[in-house]
């Protein structure tokens, strides 16, 4: 009994499809934040080295500002990238990272990473870039160690009670004053009040 064509065919195709090699392609995505003074200069990492890599692409808000392979490198090919960055950026020659010199306010945004390593793998990393204006007043930020907090607290409560009682005593004199300075002046009303000849007396 000789097999049908259905089966010979489906015999066929399995033996074509077991010969292809399967290419998978892994994405994996990671999202970084970068604060930098306006004028400084900032580089995006991208922790891997060049000659590893089939290809390194950087993106700004999704447009192509750089490449850089094993054995070249292209920044800002476009109008638009120019007009923006200039000459601004540049790429590490052994890692592919992207420095940006100079930095403005514009430059704010998000930057893509994408490395194609050889085999195919395909990874992304995003970089949330924030250039922060040289005019502003930097502010300082006092951490304080979990076991200062009641120390601090306690001395407050203490610098507190310590005003509060100099506060007191301070309203506790001026009324004792008063109270003097009363007594006095009754103490005179009531001798001017007496005959002359027991004014002398109680004098």
């Amino acid at each position: 009994m000789q097999p049908s064509s259905d089966r010979v065919l489906s015999s066929y195709i399995t033996s074509l499809v077991s010969r292809i090699p399967l290419v998978f392609t892994v994405y994996s995505i990671m999202v970084s934040s970068v604060s930098v003074m306006e004028g400084d200069s900032v580089t995006l990492k991208t922790n891997v080295l060049t000659n590893q890599q089939y290809k390194i692409n950087w993106y700004y808000k999704g447009y192509h500002i750089a490449q850089i392979n094993r054995y070249q490198s292209k920044i800002c090919t476009d109008v638009q990238c120019k007009e923006r960055f200039g000459d601004r950026l540049s790429l590490g020659s052994q890692s592919g990272s992207l420095i940006i010199t100079n930095t403005r306010n514009t430059d704010s945004g998000e930057y893509t990473l994408e490395i194609i390593s050889i085999d195919g793998s395909i990874s992304e990393k995003s970089f949330d870039v924030s250039v922060i204006d040289s005019g502003l007043p930097v502010v300082p930020v006092l951490v304080l160690s979990p076991v200062l907090v009641p120390v601090i607290c306690a001395a407050a409560a203490g610098g507190l009670l310590v005003a509060g009682g100099i506060v007191c005593y301070k309203k506790f004199k001026q009324t004792r004053n008063r109270r003097r300075r009363d007594d006095h002046h009754q103490e005179n009303d009531v001798i001017e009040a007496l005959p002359l000849n027991q004014r002398a007396e109680t004098a």
